[in-house]
């Protein structure tokens, strides 16, 4: 799975959940305004949520910019896809610059296992001694294969190729080589 992180400062307030939001928690801060209903619109277009309002924070650690008149504002936010990653979404009060504005950070805590388990599928189990001693005869067969690859000058993603040219790979050497049994493990005793 991929996950997409767009942080930043949108200058928009967006304030805690109103019955039609789906992307937006119940712990906003200030008062919505039309920057805020753009960014609530993007979110829900890009199916994105606007992760800092679902964390509980007290008002002094939810205010990212100070105007002019003192009026402190959240108008710095985290948007994610996947809720479950980000932990934590606050501002560093203690952090001192010379400016009206506060740094946001947030915890985010991905399961890199999981997740290169999942990129990587389960390939079928391959008889590697018969594939090697075909492997003239798979080298032509791969080759021709790749001769048909003009479709992925239409795929513009990078991901989408890769993914093609695995399964190409893949389909060529299970005819080729044919399916292997499962290892098993050797116990001396």
């Amino acid at each position: 799975m991929h996950y997409k992180i767009v942080m930043g400062d949108f200058n928009a307030k967006v304030e805690a959940k109103l019955s039609s939001d789906t992307k937006v928690g119940n712990f906003g801060f200030g008062k919505r305004n039309e920057r805020g209903e753009k960014l609530l619109e993007f979110s829900e277009a890009n199916r994105l949520f606007i992760s800092n309002i679902f964390f509980r924070k007290p008002p002094q650690r939810k205010w990212t910019w100070k105007g002019p008149n003192e009026t402190k504002n959240e108008i710095d936010y985290v948007l994610s896809n996947n809720r479950a990653i980000l932990h934590a979404v606050s501002v560093l009060n203690s952090f001192k610059v010379s400016s009206d504005r506060r740094m946001l950070r947030c915890k985010m805590k991905l399961n890199t296992r999981l997740e290169r388990k999942n990129l990587r599928g389960k390939p079928p189990l391959l008889d590697l001694e018969n594939l090697g001693k075909n492997r003239h005869i798979f080298e032509i067969e791969l080759s021709n294969s790749f001769s048909a690859l003009e479709e992925l000058e239409d795929e513009e993603d990078i991901n989408s190729r890769n993914k093609i040219l695995t399964e190409i790979i893949r389909e060529t050497a299970k005819e080729i080589a044919g399916t292997g049994k499962k290892r098993e493990s050797k116990i001396s005793e």
